[in-house]
């Protein structure tokens, strides 16, 4: 199932005249952690699938940006991650040549977005929102009382690590939070047993100095429902 929503969105992802940049944002591979439900805990069998997966969408693109995610899954500083990055020609960063992005800046025709993988998760999707437009003011905050006229003109956030996803706009300004290629492990059913993980992607495009995007999810099978007589 998987496998055949991936190969729609690259299907999905060919329909487009030009993509500007693509954004991995964070955990390539799952480590090692028994909580994850893991097929296999060698990390390089899961550097080696994921390479062999990202290849034809990294050819979509000059630049190919890898964000960092968490440590829990890819090691510290994602050093698990890093061969993924210099096998898929991984755009760097230009003062230190390191192929992760602890956060990535990304200027689009003037509108500036801010990448990174972590945002704050609730096990109610009913407030799923607000974290999105709280971090999206808080960075604007931090920017302009750090920086003042010298801020970058923050449009956007682009944001994963919470297994749903979603869009929100406000003031012109944008938040997405873009679904993960994994379906509910054991910590889900922890932690949030009654939300419903989603798969898919999210794009965003900038024109005439303003945002526009949205989030793409598959649809999963309906539960199997076993009768009780």
């Amino acid at each position: 199932m998987l496998a055949n929503f991936w190969d729609q969105m690259l299907e999905e992802a060919l329909a487009f005249d030009h993509i500007d940049a693509i954004v991995s944002l964070g955990d390539l591979v799952d480590g090692s952690n028994p909580k994850a439900g893991l097929i296999t805990d060698r990390v390089d069998y899961q550097a080696g699938a994921a390479v062999e997966l990202l290849a034809p969408l990294r050819e979509l693109s000059e630049r190919f940006y890898v964000v960092r995610g968490t440590e829990w899954h890819t090691g510290k500083g994602d050093q698990h991650v890093t061969s993924i990055a210099r096998d898929l020609g991984a755009t760097p960063i230009p003062s230190t040549g390191e192929l992760t992005w602890p956060e990535l800046y990304l200027d689009m025709d003037g509108c500036i977005i801010h990448c990174a993988h972590h945002i704050g998760g609730t096990s109610n999707p009913m407030y799923e929102a607000t974290a999105v437009l709280k971090a999206l003011d808080t960075l604007m905050l931090e920017l302009m009382s750090k920086y003042g006229k010298l801020a970058p003109n923050v449009m956007g956030i682009v944001r994963a690590h919470r297994h749903r996803a979603i869009s929100v706009s406000k003031n012109g300004r944008m938040g997405m939070v873009v679904a993960p290629w994994k379906l509910k492990d054991n910590h889900a059913f922890q932690v949030a047993v009654e939300s419903i993980s989603e798969i898919g992607y999210g794009v965003m495009e900038a024109e005439d100095g303003k945002l526009d995007g949205w989030v793409r999810t598959f649809d999963l099978p309906l539960p199997h429902i076993e009768r009780g007589g």
